[in-house]
């Protein structure tokens, strides 16, 4: 009876609460939502993409580790192969904190994240990395929306303050877009923008899809379209046990 519980506790979660990004806070692609996981569960993620803009590798692969121990909070951290030195880019955290719940409101929060921009997202054959950011801090607000067939969408809306390599400040801005389109699979779309080196702001976007694979486990493939790069992500979520 205990394990039919958690099962079912599982299913609501994977229903109701978004599975982390790649860089491992809990949002869409790239981008956090103001949900968080529920309290006790966790996920395990594994990502892989092959950005063809690299100058080096054209194949990456991160480790996520992302748990909500305690009410509106969570927090991880991510292991990537886009640089082998014990530095930010090889272990990166994050934390977020929902400040307020959704219910006829929007959900917010507020949060850190510890992302190199330059290694994940960037075309580094045609942008300065000195410019992009490696950490930043954001708000974010959330929605749930009803469609057509009374299936529910998750809107979101945010900006963030990054740092950089030059220690210069940087405000950007994105939305991100999760529609379910059949039993199982949901479309997922991000817009968002950054600044090149002649400080025009720029906008572009990701696009994908989330399958849910088994009754813990969610697949994600995507596409950026900054730097023409294909990935996959498969999120494992777990209950700790009381």
């Amino acid at each position: 009876m205990k394990k039919f519980i958690s099962i079912i506790f599982l299913l609501i979660s994977l229903v109701i609460y978004a599975t982390p990004a790649v860089t491992g806070v809990t949002g869409t692609m790239d981008f956090p939502s103001a949900y968080i996981l529920r309290e006790k569960n966790y996920t395990i993620s594994g990502n892989v993409d092959n950005n063809q803009s690299r100058k080096n590798d054209t194949l990456s692969a991160d480790a996520v580790f992302e748990i909500g121990y305690l009410p509106q909070i969570e927090t991880g951290f991510k292991l990537s192969t886009n640089n082998s030195e014990l530095d930010q880019t090889f272990i990166q955290s994050n934390i977020k904190f929902q400040i307020v719940k959704e219910e006829d409101n929007p959900a917010i929060a507020i949060g850190y994240v510890e992302y190199d921009e330059y290694e994940a997202m960037a075309d580094q054959k045609n942008e300065d990395g000195k410019n992009l950011t490696e950490a930043y801090v954001y708000l974010v607000m959330s929605k749930r929306l009803k469609s057509v067939e009374n299936k529910v969408m998750d809107l979101s809306l945010g900006f963030k303050y990054g740092t950089t390599i030059e220690k210069k400040g940087m405000t950007d801005y994105f939305l991100t877009l999760e529609a379910p389109i059949y039993t199982k699979v949901k479309l997922l779309g991000e817009l968002y923008t950054y600044e090149k080196e002649d400080n025009k702001k720029i906008i572009t976007g990701n696009i994908g899809g989330e399958f849910l694979t088994r009754d813990t486990l969610r697949t994600k493939v995507f596409w950026r379209l900054r730097n023409s790069s294909f990935g996959v992500a498969v999120t494992y979520i777990g209950l700790i046990n009381k």
